[in-house]
């Protein structure tokens, strides 16, 4: 990681971690789970974004805590 993301990660008040990478996304659970520990998620995606890695990352944020909630789609 570099100087400048570090930086700004000490500094930040409200991002604790980030990723980088290819594969970045199977990393979600872990980051997660490292940063908030015990604690619930709540997923918020555009349909570009769901499109893109949603699936991949629901299911990394989810499946470790074997809580699964129910999509749920609206136009905004």
């Amino acid at each position: 990681m570099s100087k400048l993301i570090e930086t700004a990660l000490q500094t930040a008040d409200q991002t604790n971690a980030i990723a980088f990478s290819r594969g970045a996304v199977e990393k979600t659970g872990e980051i997660f789970q490292r940063t908030f520990p015990g604690k619930k998620v709540f997923v918020v995606a555009d349909q570009n974004t769901f499109a893109a890695c949603g699936e991949d990352v629901v299911e990394r944020l989810f499946l470790p805590t074997g809580y699964w909630g129910a999509p749920t789609s609206r136009g905004l």
